[in-house]
């Protein structure tokens, strides 16, 4: 005992108690929460079953509130016909403009646009449209106009 000094034992002594004094207190003392009456009806609720009788259950089929409009109809043109106005009157006149809606870029092989509704990779070819290249912003195509920039606008 000689060996230890008895400012070290008071240190060791000081860092038990410092130690166990918030044990102790965090075990024995309860402080009670101050809670609200509309807080404590919360604390002591109580589900109840509910009994749905499945024999009474009515369906119901509220009207729709959108209504539909017919589209007036389009006949579509032959290729014959489009032929003969796009020697009339120039292509642009007679194809229409596509819409790039978006583009899925990660710089792989697997980079998407969809064009017209359409989900097109680098190299599909969907309604003589080829997809060349696809980048983040713009997309490379190739149809009877020649190769040409769809951006997203």
């Amino acid at each position: 005992m000689s060996s230890i000094s008895r400012q070290t034992i008071i240190v060791l002594f000081a860092t038990l108690v410092a130690i166990m004094i918030p044990i102790l207190l965090f075990i024995f003392v309860k402080f009670e929460p101050r809670l609200s009456p509309a807080e404590k009806g919360l604390l002591n609720f109580n589900p109840n079953a509910l009994n749905i009788n499945y024999r009474s259950w009515k369906e119901s089929n509220p009207p729709c509130p959108v209504s539909v409009i017919a589209a007036p109809e389009l006949k579509p043109a032959t290729s014959a016909a489009v032929e003969k106005e796009a020697s009339k009157s120039g292509i642009a006149s007679v194809m229409p403009e596509l819409t790039l809606t978006f583009i899925l870029f990660s710089g792989t092989a697997k980079d998407t646009a969809i064009i017209d509704g359409h989900l097109l990779r680098q190299g599909q070819v969907r309604k003589g449209v080829r997809v060349i290249k696809v980048e983040q912003k713009k997309v490379l195509i190739e149809d009877k106009r020649g190769k040409r920039w769809l951006t997203m606008e």
